[in-house]
Formats: structure tokens, sequence, C-alpha cells
């Protein structure tokens, strides 16, 4: 049988297996933590952080505010589509009735799905894997340097929701209503040392930019579910 693959990865091996526990483990330490605190999606940021991204040289909103999802801050596919074309594929999503849409070039890929927990419709989960130069996110790019790309992401969100860690270390910082609102030290070990920078998003996981030996940005990822 022939693998499917998502981005570099093959459904299936051992590396996407690994990628995958580790995600849903996240998801599942934010999902508790929200339960456990009894506390709302969103947190009323003093300042909205859109998703911004920019694909193939059109730039798309993606969450109006990713601080205040649950509260008006969906997206329809239809706009999406209105500024990217549609998309290279079109499959049936997890739930009955949803799809999933990707848009795809190069090596890089943004799929969503069309169903954000309130209506169908509505861009709901999202997964972008940036390889290449065909995207950007907050105005940071494969290949950019370090500085410029910390210049970029700290004008877009805030210094305080940015952090540069070690390869294998994961960001923690202060919470509110189960959305980080700044990142302040690593936890966990380092496995190597290359450097990642994370991304403050809200209640949902952090961004993640790698980057190369020589300190430029190899690859930028992003998933929310």
């Amino acid at each position: 049988m022939k693998k499917i693959r998502m981005g570099n990865l093959s459904i299936g091996s051992p590396k996407w297996i690994t990628k995958v526990m580790i995600a849903a483990a996240l998801c599942a330490v934010i999902t508790v933590s929200r339960i456990l605190s009894g506390a709302a999606v969103s947190y009323a940021a003093e300042k909205k952080q859109p998703l911004k991204v920019d694909f193939c040289g059109k730039t798309a909103t993606l969450m109006k505010d990713v601080y205040q999802w649950e509260q008006g801050s969906q997206v329809k596919i239809k706009t999406i589509e209105k500024k990217w074309g549609k998309p290279e594929k079109k499959e049936p999503g997890f739930d009955n009735g949803t799809w999933d849409y990707t848009w795809k070039k190069g090596k890089t890929s943004i799929t969503m799905n069309n169903y954000s927990g309130t209506a169908l419709g509505d861009v709901g989960g999202i997964s972008i894997e940036i390889n290449d130069k065909n995207a950007s996110i907050y105005g940071v790019k494969v290949g950019m340097k370090k500085d410029q790309a910390l210049k970029n992401l700290k004008k877009a969100v805030g210094s305080e929701k940015v952090i540069v860690l070690k390869e294998g270390e994961w960001p923690t910082g202060e919470d509110k209503d189960g959305c980080l609102i700044r990142l302040t030290s690593g936890s966990g070990e380092a496995t190597g040392d290359k450097e990642v920078i994370h991304v403050a998003m809200g209640p949902y996981m952090p961004m993640q930019i790698e980057l190369t030996a020589g300190g430029k940005v190899k690859k930028i990822y992003y998933m929310n579910s």
C-alpha cells in the first residue's frame, strides 16, 4: 500500500507517529487545564492577534483573533477561497458533513476544516507547514535571519509572546483563562543545539519556527484543532 504523505513525513512512519502523539498529548494537556480551571476558551486580550498568512503573494486572515476564537472570530472558508482561489484538495473531514481543504505549492501545505464547532462553513481546525518561500506568517518566511524574524514577530504579537529555546524544549509562561499570554521559560531537556522560536497562540499550541545551525528560518509549523 502506498503511504500517504503529510509535508515531508509519511503517515504511519515512526517520525509521523511520534509527531502526532506529541501534538495529541499537548492538546490534551491544554484541554484538561481548561476544564479544571472552568475557564472559557477565549481571553479578552488588550490587543487583537489575528492569524494572517501570506500564500503565493496573497494574504488571508484565517482567524480574526486567536484569543477570541469562540466569540465571533471565525472566518468563512469562502472568504479564504476569494483570496487564494480553490484549494488543491478537498476531502471529507473527521466529522460527518465536514470537509478538509488543502492549499499546497512546493513544500508548503495549509489545511483547514470547515467546522469551527458552531457552524458549517467557518474555518475550524488549521494545520500549516511551511518549508519554502511560498508562504509566510507574521512577516516571517523561510530563509529569513533570526534577528529579522524576531523583530517581525515581536511587532506583530508582542515581545512577551515570543521566546527562543533549544530544540526539544517546550515553552511555559503566564496563563489566563486557559490562554498563554506570556512566554517566560522552557521546560524539558534540549535534544540538540539548534534553536526554535515559539509564539503564543491563545489557548492553542504555540507556533514553532525552526532555525538552521546558521540562524536562519528553516521551517514554520502551526496546528490547532
